[in-house]
């Protein structure tokens, strides 16, 4: 297991960030690798997230939902 930070520059454009691209690359990467990926989410200035923690673990369940016509 390894945990990754980095911080979160604008946090006014989060929603779209984590809508856009966190959210459904967390969902393939999981659903297809052989990582699996988590990640929290720290606010501190004005309930605002700041921070971002990954969470990056070996997917025991890999290529479970691979499909040969991807």
């Amino acid at each position: 297991q390894m945990n990754m930070s980095i911080s979160v520059t604008d946090p006014t454009n989060f929603y779209n960030l984590k809508a856009k691209v966190l959210d459904p690359s967390v969902k393939e990467i999981n659903k297809f690798g052989d990582i699996e990926i988590s990640y929290a989410e720290s606010r501190k200035i004005r309930k605002k997230v700041t921070e971002i923690t990954f969470t990056i673990k070996k997917n025991i369940t890999s290529f479970e939902g691979f499909r040969e016509d991807i």
